[in-house]
């Protein structure tokens, strides 16, 4: 069942389909009751955290600056 619920899933066409089929992979997951393999565990690499806004804004301010560096610095020509 596996790889034709993944294609209906992840096909581009009928939205109906992709519902239906997450419904019934949901009701296949939830109906056996195992946890998955611990390697499976390992297989994506920890998510980034999104930047604080105090982050953000730093870096924002140091894109502007580098920015008014590089327009302030002459270009040696040859």
């Amino acid at each position: 069942w596996r790889p034709f619920l993944q294609a209906v899933v992840f096909a581009d066409r009928d939205a109906y389909l992709k519902v239906l089929a997450a419904r019934l992979a949901f009701e296949l997951v939830d109906s056996h009751d195992f946890s998955p393999p611990t390697s499976a565990r390992h297989r994506q690499p920890p998510r980034r955290q999104a930047p604080t806004a105090e982050e953000a804004l730093g870096r924002a301010t140091q894109l502007r600056q580098s920015d008014a560096n590089a327009e302030a610095t002459p270009t040696i020509r040859r």
